[in-house]
C-alpha cells in the first residue's frame, strides 16, 4: 500500500499571477521505473496516518512541506487507485492519493535517492515517460480537484 500526492499549481503566464490561468503539475522521475509520476511511496511504521505518509513523501521527494502556509493539502484522499510500475520487486500498488496546491514558484528539491529529477510541467504537456496510468487518469483527477475546491 502506498500514499501519494498530486501537487498542482496555477499561473497566468502573461501576468505571472497565481491561481488563474494554466495548470501545472509537479512530477518526480522515479529511477527504478524510469517513469515521471506523482510523489509517493510505501507507508512506513512511523506514519501516523495515510495523510501523514503522503505529507512525508511530498517532503522527501519534492522538498515541499505540506504544513507550510504556502501549501494546501486536501484533508481527505482525492482517490484510491491501483497501478503497476513495471518493477518485479513491487509491481502492483494500491495507492491512496491526496491533492495539494503550492505556488508555481515553489522550489522543488528532492532528498530521495530514488528520484532522479523533479519539475513543474503544464498539465497539457506532460513529459515523455510520464506513467501511463497518470496520463489516463489525470483529466478526471483534475476535475475532481475542481469539484472538491468548489464544495469545501
Amino acid at each position: 500500500m502506498t500514499a501519494s500526492c498530486l501537487l498542482l499549481s496555477r499561473i497566468d503566464e502573461e501576468s505571472g499571477e497565481p491561481d488563474s490561468g494554466r495548470r501545472f503539475i509537479a512530477l518526480g522521475l522515479h529511477l527504478r521505473s524510469g517513469q515521471w509520476r506523482q510523489f509517493g511511496g510505501h507507508i512506513e511504521a512511523a506514519d501516523t496516518s495515510l495523510r501523514a505518509a503522503a505529507m512525508r513523501e511530498l517532503r522527501e521527494e519534492a522538498g515541499v512541506d505540506a504544513a507550510s502556509d504556502q501549501v494546501r493539502l486536501s484533508p481527505a484522499p482525492l482517490a484510491v487507485r491501483t497501478f503497476s510500475v513495471g518493477s518485479a520487486a513491487c509491481a502492483s500498488h494500491l495507492d491512496v492519493l491526496y491533492a495539494a496546491s503550492a505556488p508555481h514558484s515553489h522550489p522543488l528539491v528532492t532528498t530521495d535517492a530514488g528520484i532522479g529529477d523533479v519539475a513543474w510541467w503544464p498539465v497539457d504537456k506532460l513529459p515523455q515517460g510520464t506513467a501511463e496510468d497518470l496520463r489516463t487518469d489525470l483529466r478526471a483527477l483534475l476535475q475532481r480537484t475542481e469539484t472538491d475546491a468548489r464544495t469545501s
